[in-house]
Parts: structure tokens; sequence; C-alpha cells
């Protein structure tokens, strides 16, 4: 009977394991700000302050503990999805966000100005943690965990 009790846990661990590692995706990583100074094809490019559901965007270097604002590609990062980025660890990533270039294995993270969009790797390992449904008001800048 322990016999098969310790198997039940080992093979426990082991499926909790390889859902981890079958989450995890290797992006390539691009930095996008929503103030400053923009030419006029830089704002067509970078777009405004607010996330596609009209909510303010959230930069990496104002990190609050809630989230980091990303843009993402839909078909592989589905909006609403919560993830870490190992070069980050600590840091709450939400896909709130899409882009024209933003296609496939890609992550465009919101930062504060241009100079430090040049600063995020180049590449990272992104890990999905969880998917929660996002309001479209403007006013419920939160995402609860």
């Amino acid at each position: 009977m322990h016999r098969k009790t310790a198997s039940v846990i080992i093979l426990a661990l082991l499926i909790n394991f390889l859902a981890a590692w079958a989450w995890a995706l290797d992006v390539k990583i691009t930095g996008y700000f929503p103030s400053g100074y923009k030419s006029k094809r830089q704002a067509r490019i970078e777009g405004g302050k607010f996330d596609r559901y009209g909510r303010p965007l959230k930069t990496l270097q104002n990190y609050d503990g809630t989230y980091v604002s990303c843009a993402t590609d839909p078909k592989v990062i589905r909006s609403g999805t919560i993830f870490t980025i190992d070069k980050f660890p600590g840091i709450r990533f939400l896909a709130c966000d899409v882009g024209r270039g933003v296609r496939g294995h890609h992550i465009d993270i919101c930062v504060n100005n241009e100079a430090q969009s040049y600063e995020l790797p180049k590449k990272a390992k992104l890990i999905k943690k969880e998917y929660v449904k996002i309001s479209m008001n403007t006013k419920k800048s939160e995402v609860k965990n």
C-alpha cells in the first residue's frame, strides 16, 4: 500500500512538472512606450496611452505589484493571460494589447520611453501562469489575482 501511494505522488509531481514545462515559450522581446516625444510615424506604430480595452497602460519601470502591460499576438498568447518572464523574476505581465508588428512568438513590453525599450533583453522564456477576464471599463485598471 505504501509503494502505491508513493507512486501516485511521484506521478502527480511528474504531471505537474510536465504541465509547467509545456507552457514555457521562447519569445522575442521588444518594447513600446505610451508617452514622450513621438514622430507621426512612431505614434502610428507605438499607439496611445491605453490598451485594447481602453485602460491606461502600465509600464515595466512603474511596476506596482499588479502587472505590466504587454502586446502579444492573440493567436499565440490570448489577451487576458498573465505570465512571468524568466529575465524578470517576480514581475507579472498581462497580455492586454496587440500591435501590427507583434506576430507569433513575440512580446512587446510597455516601458516609459524609447531608450528603455532598447535596454530589454532580445529573447527570453515566457511561463504562462493564468487567464483572467479583462473588463472593458477604464475605471477598473487592476487585475485581481
